[in-house]
Formats: structure tokens, C-alpha cells, sequence
């Protein structure tokens, strides 16, 4: 498993709620969901994924 440039905790690039690493290394979200929702609780198309993390040079 390799690791990426992330922190340990993230906002998930497409609803915003934390996301973190699951004991295989995949992306969910806090509350074990793996799955998106959308502003109304609707299940949405997307899965936990961080956001991009911007270095600063």
C-alpha cells in the first residue's frame, strides 16, 4: 500500500463531510459510510475521495 501526501483526516472532494482511511487503506467517510450524500441525506453517484491537499512552496 502506498500512501499519498494527505493528512490523516480530509474533507472529501465532493461532499465536504471527513474522510479517512479504512483498515485496507480505502477512503471512507467518519461515519463508515463509503458512499456520498448529497445536501438532502440522498445516497449520491460519488465515493469518499480527499481533497487535493495544496502545498505551499
Amino acid at each position: 500500500m502506498t500512501t499519498g501526501c494527505w493528512p490523516r483526516v480530509s474533507r472529501c472532494r465532493w461532499c465536504a463531510r471527513p474522510v479517512l482511511r479504512d483498515n485496507e487503506g480505502t477512503w471512507i467517510h467518519t461515519d463508515l459510510a463509503y458512499v456520498c450524500r448529497d445536501s438532502s441525506g440522498g445516497l449520491a453517484a460519488t465515493t469518499a475521495e480527499p481533497e487535493q491537499v495544496r502545498r505551499a512552496s
